[in-house]
């Protein structure tokens, strides 16, 4: 008998070692692990302990942290929204010269503006009441300063501050509208 258990034995560990064990292992075996796991985390939870955590490096904990901290209050990707006049369709007529956005700083805000190309026959000081009257209804405090070739408006809220100008460029009348987020509104 030693003599056909030495010639089937290699066949027999050859086969098992090209099938492999099973990948999934049969019901019975499936629910005894699945049982002795229960039983562990209810012995553990009677015990009044916790499941062992790996320790999180100092470094990734703050940046976990920094990331809840912008999780908690507006910014970029969490809807932090223009100001209601700050559009392109701010003057009737004009066109769309330029639009653009800065990356968002370590606190969430930053800075956009549009320069419009406005309709023929456009005035700077009609540029500038217009717009006085649609952005000074959120920014009361602009100051107007006549810059010679083009005439600057600046002021701020209690989260962003304003840069608006009104002058020629190219032989056209253009107006430059911008502003740039200081803190973060509270409250959502």
């Amino acid at each position: 008998m030693s003599i056909l258990l030495r010639a089937i034995l290699p066949l027999l560990a050859a086969s098992l070692v090209a099938c492999g064990p099973s990948a999934s292992p049969g019901p019975a075996k499936a629910e005894a692990s699945a049982a002795k796991a229960e039983k562990a985390e209810a012995s553990a939870a009677a015990a009044g302990e916790e499941e062992a955590k790996p320790a999180e490096p100092a470094e990734a904990a703050a940046g976990k942290a920094r990331f809840a901290v912008k999780e908690a209050g507006p910014g970029p990707d969490l809807n932090l929204r223009d100001p209601s006049w700050f559009k392109p369709t701010i003057f009737a007529g004009a066109t769309l010269v330029k639009q653009g956005r800065s990356p968002a700083d370590d606190d969430g805000l930053f800075a956009s503006q549009i320069t419009l190309q406005l309709a023929d026959g456009t005035t700077a000081e009609a540029c500038v009441e217009h717009l006085t009257e649609v952005v000074g209804a959120d920014v009361p405090n602009l100051a107007v300063k006549d810059e010679g070739d083009r005439t600057s408006m600046n002021g701020s809220t209690d989260h962003y501050s304003v840069t608006l100008l009104c002058g020629e460029a190219k032989g056209k009348m253009t107006a430059y509208v911008s502003y740039r987020w200081t803190s973060l509104p509270t409250g959502g």
